[in-house]
């Protein structure tokens, strides 16, 4: 990890440097470099060595003033560094053998509205971009404690290692496991056992269902067949936990698929809960053409 942050520390220099100093580079003004993202936040995985800025540019962001400012970043960095680096839709890219960053690229507000598509980076991802900073600065206030940031890293760790749970976006995690440990009756937080076990109750209860009305949280761009398969893996999950299977669940024995085969604990047989969502078939009424004939309609379709 100290690599990633040697690493941070020498980009956000030279782009802060840019900020004061920008010299003979005109290709674009940056307003600001903010760092967000897992490694920021301290719930970043084991073996992920990933790190996230965004950029806010004074300036349109066409896309040759991000090539132009990836150009400037990364020649002062490879005169002390062996780095490779490349454009991408949010940005650019750094990276090297310890570690690499995602630089994601946003401009500020009265700008958003006047972008043009055809020369500036998509106004869809440098919203997302802007997402990002709120969310670096939600976590930052509110999910400082470290019983939060160890359940997110847990509950992040479930959604790579089950498909059903991959759906789930970092925020949405996030607000879980904040929700789990903080909202309690007498407002003292709970210990991360009984958290992560309450998180998974929560799931399993329907919490990402569009229609459920427990909390003010919601799937957020989850499809109903999602948020239907969401919830059966967590109800399957909390019928381990109640048979000692912690260790199971948490990844921490070769276990088969616990979700997609049939499992045996304490002599109790746990199959993998059937979806309840059926997309809707074809087979629909279809639209009557009105003509001359006064004949109601319930007679048409009868």
């Amino acid at each position: 990890m100290q690599a990633i942050q040697n690493l941070v520390t020498r980009v956000q220099g030279i782009i802060e440097n840019i900020i004061l100093s920008p010299g003979t580079f005109t290709a674009c003004q940056v307003d600001e470099v903010r760092q967000v993202g897992s490694f920021k936040q301290g719930t970043i995985l084991a073996g992920h060595r990933t790190a996230d800025f965004v950029v806010i540019l004074k300036t349109f962001p066409t896309k040759e003033a991000v090539e132009a400012l990836h150009t400037r970043v990364a020649d002062e960095l490879k005169q002390s560094d062996c780095l490779r680096s490349s454009t991408t839709p949010h940005g650019f890219d750094l990276s090297n053998v310890q570690g690499s960053l995602r630089i994601l690229v946003t401009t500020v507000a009265p700008n958003m509205r006047k972008l043009d598509s055809a020369i500036h980076l998509d106004a869809k991802l440098m919203n997302e971009h802007w997402q990002a900073i709120k969310h670096s600065r939600w976590v930052e206030e509110n999910a400082n404690s470290s019983t939060i940031k160890v359940l997110i890293r847990i509950l992040r760790d479930m959604r790579n290692r089950f498909e059903a749970f991959r759906p789930l976006l970092p925020l949405m995690l996030d607000l879980l496991a904040h929700f789990a440990v903080t909202n309690t009756v007498n407002l003292q937080p709970l210990p991360l056992g009984t958290a992560f076990r309450r998180a998974i109750a929560l799931m399993s209860t329907g919490l990402f269902l569009p229609t459920y009305s427990g909390t003010t949280m919601r799937g957020i761009h989850l499809t109903n067949e999602e948020s239907d398969r969401i919830t059966a893996a967590a109800q399957t999950l909390l019928l381990i936990l109640s048979q000692d299977g912690y260790a199971a669940v948490l990844g921490l024995q070769n276990n088969k698929d616990i979700l997609n085969n049939t499992t045996f604990w304490n002599g109790v047989v746990i199959q993998q809960h059937e979806k309840v969502y059926e997309p809707e078939t074809n087979n629909t009424v279809q639209d009557i053409e009105i003509d001359e004939d006064p004949t109601p309609v319930a007679a048409t379709l009868a």
